[in-house]
């Protein structure tokens, strides 16, 4: 007589253990994400704002202090040349802070993903296990604790979005400063 193989999760209902397997791989994709975007987010718009506001600052510098002679081209007055510096220093710090606010939402953001791909795969894990009153309680508390994670967004932190608007707005104040006495608006 032959023995019947016990009846799995998979044998009962393929469809879930298909959409299971699916959303397993769909969290452990998207957690591989947010670790890499945690590491690379914005990291060359940032370098490049900094890199231009203290280009900036530096060039105003070296013509505020050229003698006199590439001001009265510019014909920037210490006043205004003073707060273009300004903006440029809170286009830098602004720039350089950003980083800061994403790695904070970033963190929580890694743990939620970590928190919904271990979820995941327990819902996976039950979808092998034999046809039980034990085992439908496990399968469904695993799948209800996987519902109850949040979803993760992926997106940036609106504090380093603002603090990044603070690093470019900066540099266009400065550089209107600068460029409204070249052709003249400022005279």
């Amino acid at each position: 007589m032959a023995m019947d193989k016990p009846e799995t999760f998979k044998d009962t209902n393929p469809a879930a253990t298909i959409i299971a397997d699916n959303i397993l791989a769909a969290d452990t994709a998207s957690f591989a994400r947010i670790i890499q975007r945690r590491n690379e987010l914005g990291d060359k718009i940032r370098f490049g704002v900094i890199a231009l506001n203290s280009g900036s600052l530096l060039s105003l510098a070296a013509l505020m202090g050229a003698r006199g002679e590439a001001s009265n081209w510019l014909q920037l007055d210490a006043p205004h040349a003073r707060l273009a510096a300004v903006a440029f220093v809170a286009g830098v710090v602004g720039a350089s802070i950003a980083p800061f606010f994403d790695h904070l939402k970033l963190t929580h953001e890694a743990a939620d993903a970590y928190a919904r791909m271990s979820a995941a795969r327990s819902v996976a894990i039950t979808q092998a296990e034999i046809v039980t009153d034990r085992n439908k309680v496990l399968r469904q508390t695993a799948m209800e604790r996987y519902l109850a994670l949040p979803l993760v967004d992926f997106q940036t932190s609106t504090k380093a979005i603002a603090c990044q608007n603070v690093g470019v707005g900066g540099w266009l104040v400065g550089a209107v400063i600068v460029a409204g006495h070249l052709v003249g608006f400022f005279r």
